[in-house]
């Protein structure tokens, strides 16, 4: 009795054991996949005596069997086991022959031993072998078989299956094959199989095996074509899929063009393989189109920050500089030309954003949730590079609030993204009512900041606030987000704005003493500082544990300011701000006190490097934007941001220093703004002019409707700011006035109903401050 040298298996009880197996997938294939397992075996970590027994039992099963390896090992098992094999052995094999009914890599069923694996790969590989398809084709039926017309009928349903069994199957291998070296091997074996199946074709009877070409040749003259042309189209159909997949993987579509079919497929026989490859596609094309456009606007944003491109600062200064002489030529103001100019590149922008904004739209289609062309979170975020005009005259955040988004590279939190904000309320047991009611539009890098802060790291939330002004009810959204913020564990940190009035002061002041105007100023900034950290306390700020300052009294601010003017150049910072010409040199050191105000609580003298988040505007990403770009270089934590929406004006307005529209509250403008200060009547007086969303006609909002939306309507934005009114209130004055049930008169007593009762409840909390808080408030305003 012989023994087969790879398994230590008696070759008798291997012939034995597949004796009912036919012989084109019987034992020579179990020793064929042995070959291409020993093979595979090299560099691999697994027993080479388990991986011989199994490649030359995994197939013993009868045909039919299903599952086929499950009972391949059942029967392997009964042999090893008799024939006095160490369980363990025998248990091995069982485990790797399991797995040959596995369909692909990940999906369950999966070999969970190593021999499983090559085996696996073994037996598919064995498809491509020419022995194991000239064994079938020899087999195949002739006319010498049986009597007449059935057995070339026979032969040609054998033929069938043999497409479909193994031809197919061959096309379709190769994206299955992950173990090293076989796919190399599959390109071998392949090219093989290729020459062989077209000679099938083509009749090269000389170049057949000789079993196969004995077939041939005993055939009628109009039978011998084995097999039909079909194969061929089979492959290129393969081909054009396997190229889909590789774009899908992102190589260069030139090169994937070379692989393809020379000629196309013939339409009528072909059309349904090649509409099921487009439509299989079709969504992985759009996703890939979208890739394909991010990665050319992350390139071109890079190319900006380093001037290589006709967009650098320099450039677009001497663009501006041709506008304003054009614009003295034909008597038109040179800073009018300029702002034409600004105006002209902004449109060209905003023309290249359709396109993306259409792919996001069928995206967002395609997914069943909104996806921006410009998705936030991109590796390579756009640190400075915007449209100067947005930033430098911040007069329409509302209105370009969701173009603002996308625009900055944000992760979206307005109603445009519910599966975002979700997100971020999941973090909390009780969400802000800011975030509630939609009113925190949009974030950066904010997942980072909160999971350290509940999980009781050292946090700072930073913001900045206006000293020399009144507060409105606007402000105090804000604010209460603040308190909330430091009620959680995180210290609070609010700088004031004391210099950016400065320059503009001392322009208009007709007094040649400077220091005297400055001196007032810094006078006046912080007694209204001072009133403006009680009404912090009265909203729910903790006052005994804010670190509040002056940007321009704080060493520590004005020295990282220096530091900061050596990484951030002059092109950086027309590119983030659009300075002109003639703005002042001053103008260069304010963004550099808010960069360093945002990132001066992380030196030394403040505790060191922590988790930072800024709470400001979306007129202000740019400074957090220019401080996560500088932060590394400092060894700081890159800055996250949360941004908030700023309350409606009661009634839109035109600055007189831009022309453009305002439509946020400012109290520069006191009728579109509802002071904290302001009496029951002024209220009531304000809130009854303020522009709403309604309809012209009392008949006509009942039938269409008016529309709430708090960057339209200015009461409803009011309404919504206020803390005592809750999300589902809120949300369900917006359904009613959608609805055509609430007109704006009524809508309007409401308003007046909440904010009178909530301005009286902050002049109570006011009246009923502690004597050590208003001492706090003092020495943090620094009054005399």
């Amino acid at each position: 009795m012989r023994t087969h040298i790879a398994g230590g298996i008696p070759e008798e009880h291997i012939a034995a054991l597949y004796e009912n197996v036919p012989a084109f997938d019987g034992q020579r294939h179990a020793e064929r996949v042995l070959m291409v397992g020993q093979g595979l075996l090299s560099g691999f970590p697994c027993d080479p005596e388990v991986l011989a027994s199994a490649c030359l039992l995994h197939g013993v099963a009868p045909p039919g069997a299903s599952p086929i390896g499950a009972m391949s090992a059942t029967i392997a098992s009964a042999y090893l086991r008799g024939a006095g094999h160490a369980d363990r052995h025998v248990g091995a094999v069982y485990s790797a022959i399991q797995g040959t009914d596995w369909t692909g890599r990940g999906e369950e069923g999966r070999p969970s031993t190593d021999e499983g694996v090559i085996l696996w790969h073994a037996d598919r590989l064995d498809i491509l072998n020419l022995e194991r398809h000239a064994d079938f084709l020899a087999e195949s039926p002739t006319a010498s078989g049986r009597q007449g017309r059935l057995s070339y009928r026979e032969r040609d349903a054998h033929l069938a299956s043999y497409q479909k069994r193994f031809v197919a199957e061959a096309l379709a291998l190769r994206p299955r094959l992950w173990l090293p070296g076989c796919a190399d091997l599959f390109d071998e074996m392949f090219a093989s199989l290729e020459v062989f199946l077209d000679d099938l074709v083509k009749g090269r009877l000389d170049r057949l095996p000789a079993r196969v070409r004995h077939l041939i040749e005993g055939m009628p003259p109009k039978k011998r074509q084995v097999l039909s042309p079909q194969w061929r189209r089979l492959a290129e159909v393969s081909r054009i899929r396997e190229g889909v997949e590789r774009l899908f993987r992102g190589e260069d579509p030139k090169a994937v063009k070379e692989g393809m079919p020379s000629r196309g497929l013939p339409f009528d026989q072909f059309r349904a393989e090649q509409r099921e490859v487009i439509l299989s596609s079709h969504d992985q094309i759009l996703e890939l189109a979208h890739r394909r456009i991010v990665a050319a606007q992350v390139v071109a944003a890079e190319k900006y920050l380093e001037g290589d491109t006709v967009h650098k600062p320099e450039v677009e200064e001497g663009l501006f500089v041709g506008a304003r002489e054009r614009g003295r030529q034909i008597g038109l103001e040179p800073s009018i030309a300029e702002d034409i100019a600004r105006l002209l590149l902004s449109k060209a922008r905003e023309i290249q954003e359709k396109t993306q904004n259409q792919i996001a739209a069928r995206l967002s289609r395609l997914h069943g949730e909104v996806m921006d062309a410009d998705t936030p979170g991109l590796p390579g975020e756009l640190d400075t590079s915007i449209p100067a005009l947005v930033v430098r005259l911040g007069d329409q955040p509302l209105a370009r609030e969701s173009e603002l988004i996308k625009e900055y590279r944000l992760t979206g939190m307005t109603e445009a993204y519910p599966l975002q904000r979700q997100a971020y309320l999941r973090w909390f047991e009780q969400p802000h009512h800011m975030a509630t009611k939609g009113l925190i539009v949009a974030s950066r890098d904010n997942d980072s900041f909160v999971q350290a802060l509940l999980s009781g790291e050292r946090c700072k939330v930073v913001a900045s606030s206006v000293a020399n002004r009144k507060m409105h009810v606007g402000d105090t959204g804000l604010i209460s987000l603040l308190g909330y913020y430091q009620r959680l564990g995180a210290d609070l940190v609010i700088s004031f704005s004391d210099f950016d009035s400065v320059p503009s002061e001392i322009a208009g002041s007709k007094s040649k003493d400077v220091g005297g105007v400055i001196s007032r100023l810094r006078v006046e900034a912080r007694e209204a500082a001072y009133h403006r950290l009680l009404d912090f306390a009265a909203i729910g700020v903790n006052l005994e544990s804010l670190d509040a300052y002056f940007e321009s009294s704080r060493q520590d601010v004005l020295e990282l300011a220096l530091e900061l003017g050596s990484k951030i150049s002059l092109g950086d910072l027309n590119s983030a701000l659009g300075l002109r010409m003639n703005d002042s040199t001053a103008s260069t050191l304010l963004p550099l006190l808010k960069v360093a105000s945002i990132l001066h609580v992380q030196t030394m003298t403040y505790g060191g490097s922590c988790w930072t988040q800024v709470v400001c505007g979306l007129d202000r990403d740019v400074y957090v934007r220019m401080a996560r770009k500088v932060a590394d270089h400092f060894g700081f934590r890159r800055p996250s941001a949360l941004y908030v929406r700023m309350a409606k004006a009661l009634d839109v307005y035109e600055n007189p220093g831009t022309g453009s529209q305002v439509d946020v509250m400012d109290v520069l403008i006191p009728r579109n703004a509802l002071l904290l200060e302001d009496d029951a009547d002024k209220t009531r007086r304000k809130i009854s002019r303020a522009l709403t969303g309604g309809r012209n006609t009392e008949a006509e909002q009942r039938r269409l409707g008016g529309n709430p939306d708090p960057r339209v309507c200015s009461v409803s934005s009011l309404v919504a700011f206020q803390p005592g009114v809750s999300a589902d209130s809120h949300k369900q004055l917006m359904e009613a006035c959608r609805s055509g049930a609430l007109l704006c008169g009524d809508c309007k007593k409401h308003a007046v109903d909440v904010t009178v009762e909530f301005l009286e409840g902050h002049r109570v909390k006011l009246a009923g401050l502690s004597k050590s808080t208003l001492a706090r408030a003092r020495e943090l305003a620094e009054a005399r």
